[in-house]
């Protein structure tokens, strides 16, 4: 026996496909937000490797200097001209210092293994970034939400999450409803050994039917499912409001750090000059014998470190400026282009 059964009318099968495009654009969302998504975190995780790179650097020097004024104590105490507190001082500075680099380095070797887990590759080399002009641009907050309310792939996943949900609901509801099948059945039989007064006999027959089935009663199992559908929906709607309300809040945060950003940069350029100017004058007169080496390497890392919290500062705003495009789902290869211009190959 054989027994064909086609569905001909189900409406439910309707709002499954609705639901089922709702899940492919979902998707299509997703991807597009995991792709901007990369080139965000790609951007957060070489700014940290450079920042901890500086971070290195500018605490070997500290150890250097911190060694010179150590070594210059051991000289000053031997003559007497300091005190034995005064001399530990010296000490515990240069300890310290020595436990500073390798603290940067552990903290560099986590940013890198961070990097590992990020893009499955070993970072060797690593550029560092010169301090440029940056054109600042600026933004109102409302329009900037408002933009957002309308691209942010978050707030869009959260509307197709709406729909999907509603369209499971009237899936679910459907089901109540009656359905019509056609039915095809087919039937051979062949009795050649007995079991018929006539002898040996076939049989076959075959039907075509229009089945129409009227659900009556299935346990209550069908009106848990509708609930269940009308419980997501309420909270797909419950998710998009508080997206919205994310959304509004990082907007609003990552606004303020990107103008506050541009005064502190402006700010840094400029303490770096003044440090700038220290170190050169230091420099000159190391050479004429007015300056002692500690007061060359004093003035050195002053300039090294205000360089580095510059770089620091000009990282950050990058960041936020970027973090802004995502927000408003505005962010593309172009803007990964531009901060190669600032790396220093």
């Amino acid at each position: 026996n054989l027994t064909i059964k086609q569905p001909l009318f189900h409406l439910y099968v309707f709002d499954e496909i609705r639901k089922s495009k709702g899940a492919l654009r979902k998707n299509e969302i997703v991807n597009n937000d995991s792709e901007k998504l990369i080139m965000l975190e790609s951007v957060r995780h070489y700014f940290n490797l450079i920042k901890y790179k500086n971070l290195v650097e500018l605490n070997q020097k500290k150890q250097h200097y911190y060694s010179a004024k150590y070594n210059s104590s051991l000289k000053l105490l031997d003559g007497g001209n300091i005190s034995v507190q005064e001399h530990e001082k010296h000490k515990n500075s240069f300890d310290k210092s020595i436990i500073d680099v390798q603290l940067s380095r552990n903290e560099l070797a986590g940013i890198k293994n961070q990097v590992y887990i990020f893009s499955g590759k070993e970072l060797n080399d690593i550029n560092d970034i010169e301090l440029v002009k940056l054109k600042h641009r600026e933004f109102i907050a409302e329009n900037l939400i408002n933009l957002a309310y309308q691209e942010n792939n978050s707030i869009k996943i959260s509307e197709q999450n709406i729909k999907i949900s509603r369209n499971d609901i009237a899936s679910q509801k459907s089901r109540h409803y009656p359905t019509i099948d056609i039915l095809a059945e087919y039937g051979y039989s062949d009795i050649t050994q007995g079991g018929s007064q006539f002898g040996p006999t076939t049989r076959e027959d075959s039907t075509i039917s229009l089945v129409f089935n009227f659900p009556i009663y299935n346990g209550g199992y069908q009106n848990s499912k509708t609930r269940q559908a009308k419980l997501n929906y309420e909270k797909a709607r419950y998710d998009y409001k508080n997206t919205k309300r994310i959304l509004r809040t990082e907007i609003i945060d990552t606004l303020n750090k990107y103008n506050i950003g541009r005064d502190q940069y402006e700010v840094a350029l400029q303490v770096k000059k003044t440090k700038q100017e220290k170190y050169d004058n230091a420099k000159l007169g190391y050479e004429k014998g007015i300056y002692s080496d500690t007061d060359l390497l004093s003035a050195q890392i002053e300039y090294f470190e205000s360089e580095s919290n510059t770089k620091n500062i000009m990282m950050d705003y990058i960041y936020n400026k970027l973090m802004l495009d995502y927000l408003s789902n505005d962010l593309n290869i172009a803007s990964l282009r531009m901060i190669n211009t600032y790396l220093v190959w």
